[in-house]
């Protein structure tokens, strides 16, 4: 009995010394401003629109750090693990010298630190047969393209890591009925949506903790970085934007906001069965404009360089190592 009760004891240590090794990885970031105005309105925000969260992979400090910002409702996982335990991106950069930042937005629900039972009602989740079709796996769940890049053998993997998310519109509902927040605090910005600007006051919020950096958004978190270079590039040094939404196509825009940040788009391939055309040429669009401008962008397509079957979350295919190294020749190449 008592040794029973040892093993009892032991296991339980166990397990919560991994949980506690687990929260310790994700570190808060705090919003500076905490009332955001909009459409003349003031909110304040409460403390789970206030708080985002990084992974932090440190490296000798040899080059410029690395924030990576995951796409809608998906967290630092796609940047820090691969389902099969192959290196991920933030590994490979941080061994290259890199320190990097993998981000969660305060839309994620993940930071062991916060209590999201309030808005529990209000989040959503991806489910397997959306992410499927519409990142690229193949065209019917579980159905893989022959030619996938991405593990789909381990697919249960990147389901078990998807967070609850949410779109913060239980505050939409303080704007429409006129509320105002407290006195104080200041709008960093120019867009009308308050999820945007949620997220855009807290990647700001660790932009100025981090300093000068280059900033890689992926996929609507695309939004989230081109608004956030509108409001203060000074600390952006380069952007890498991984098949987003977003990408500007204004000439003026890109003039006064963009065309002095070295640029590289990234695409992978399925892109007409992913209903992604639009989203290419507007990155396409971007890089033009900015070259128009004297400054330098590039695209990485990796079907027109040979390299067929990529998904959305290329970050996580068979040969995101070959994709990132490509990526850091890049940032070398910007004198980053």
């Amino acid at each position: 009995m008592k040794t029973n009760q040892f093993l009892a004891l032991v296991l339980m240590v166990c397990f919560n010394s991994i949980s506690w090794a687990q929260e310790e990885k994700l570190h808060s970031v705090k919003s500076e401003e905490t009332t955001l105005s909009i459409k003349g309105k003031r909110i304040s925000l409460p403390e789970v629109a206030l708080t985002g969260s990084y992974e932090y992979f440190e490296s000798d400090k040899t080059k410029l750090p690395v924030i990576m910002v995951p796409g809608l409702g998906l967290s630092s996982y796609i940047f820090t693990n691969t389902p099969d335990n192959r290196a991920s991106w933030a590994e490979t950069f941080s061994q290259q010298g890199h320190d990097v930042y993998v981000y969660n937005d305060p839309s994620i629900f993940v930071n062991p630190n916060l209590d999201y039972s309030e808005y529990q009602n209000q989040a959503s989740k991806w489910q397997a047969q959306r992410a499927w079709n519409t990142w690229g796996m193949g065209s019917r769940y579980p159905e893989a393209y022959e030619n996938t890049r991405y593990p789909t053998e381990q697919f249960d993997q990147l389901l078990e890591s998807f967070p609850l998310y949410t779109s913060f519109a239980f505050l939409q509902t303080s704007i429409a009925q006129g509320a105002r927040g407290g006195g104080g605090g200041r709008s960093r910005g120019g867009s009308d949506d308050l999820g945007t600007m949620i997220k855009v006051n807290n990647l700001q919020s660790l932009i100025d903790k981090v300093g000068d950096c280059i900033l890689m958004v992926h996929s609507m978190s695309g939004v989230t970085g081109f608004e956030t270079i509108r409001q203060n590039s000074e600390h952006i040094k380069g952007f890498i934007v991984i098949e987003p939404v977003g990408s500007s196509t204004s000439p003026e825009d890109i003039k006064k906001h963009f065309s002095h940040i070295p640029f590289l788009g990234v695409y992978g391939d399925y892109i007409d069965q992913r209903r992604q055309r639009g989203r290419k040429e507007a990155v396409e669009e971007t890089i033009k404009l900015i070259k128009s401008n004297n400054g330098s962008a590039e695209m990485l397509d990796l079907p027109a360089m040979g390299l067929e079957g990529n998904t959305h979350l290329l970050m996580q295919d068979n040969n995101n190592q070959g994709i990132a190294e490509m990526i850091i020749q890049w940032i070398e190449k910007t004198g980053n």
